[in-house]
């Protein structure tokens, strides 16, 4: 739980590497049936760096393990290559 804490830490202050090392060791420590919710952190901090098709993946692997509650923010990822492919 501490990485994780930690992981959402550094996401808001803006400095992904540090993110995604703690969502890193969150993921080794976490019990299997709660790997969804680092791994939705760590597609929180792809997709706003910028790599929408690697946090488009890790979302899927998350809703492979708990579908049940599918955020905004799920949606969002999956519609932004429709953005990118408009512009």
């Amino acid at each position: 739980m501490l990485y994780h804490l930690a992981a959402l830490y550094w996401r808001v202050v803006g400095h992904g590497p540090n993110g995604v090392e703690c969502v890193r060791r969150a993921l080794h420590f976490v019990p299997d049936q709660y790997r969804d919710v680092p791994l939705m952190n760590l597609a929180n901090i792809l997709y706003r760096s910028g790599h929408v098709h690697d946090a488009i993946s890790v979302v899927t692997e998350a809703l492979a393990i708990n579908d049940a509650e599918v955020s905004f923010f799920v949606v969002y990822v999956y519609l932004s290559p429709c953005e990118v492919k408009s512009k």
